[in-house]
């Protein structure tokens, strides 16, 4: 927004910070919340956390690797703190590719946004997928609602091997919530 204070990110300090401090960040700036990464990076303004961006290693021994998450403190508006990060990463991983994915729903315009500013490609449009909610569970990837995570988690319920993975979800109260599918970059 507009209104928020601006913060150049030539006034911020880049570091490597630890799982806790990253998990707890990104479950209050990023709208997916955490996801364990390899590498956790924090931008800091006058010793303040107010940025950060993660990554994971595509492989063990592979120099290619994943952007998984960005955010920057939702209570201000930081310029140039994505750069900053990515530059940083760079520098120290000498990577020979960096993939990310943006989801279609918060991502309007797939030739301008962090991504090409970073000097990211676009490489694939994703279709729609979709995940599993309950209510309760806002929203959970369908990789944890496979037919034997399901037969063996819920074995009183009444599932069987014939059911769909759609039908077990149906009778556990699970339902499929669709998303808008997510843009594949690679830098």
């Amino acid at each position: 927004d507009n209104d928020l204070p601006k913060i150049y990110a030539r006034k911020c300090a880049v570091k490597e910070i630890s799982t806790e401090a990253t998990k707890d960040f990104l479950e209050k700036n990023h709208i997916q919340g955490f996801s364990r990464s390899s590498i956790y990076l924090g931008c800091y303004y006058n010793d303040e956390l107010v940025g950060v961006m993660t990554f994971k290693r595509e492989r063990k021994d592979s120099d290619k690797w994943e952007l998984t998450r960005f955010a920057t403190d939702i209570t201000k508006h930081y310029v140039g703190v994505g750069g900053k990060l990515f530059k940083y990463f760079v520098r120290n991983y000498n990577p020979s590719e960096v993939k990310s994915f943006a989801d279609r729903r918060w991502t309007l315009d797939k030739d301008d946004n962090l991504y090409t500013k970073l000097g990211f490609k676009l490489d694939e449009v994703l279709k729609p997928d979709y995940h599993y909610t309950n209510g309760v569970i806002l929203r959970s990837h369908k990789f944890n609602f496979r037919k034997q995570i399901l037969l063996k988690k819920y074995p009183n319920s009444g599932l069987t091997e014939n059911m769909t993975e759609h039908k077990m979800c149906q009778k556990l109260g699970f339902y499929r919530i669709w998303d808008c599918g997510l843009y594949k970059y690679i830098w």
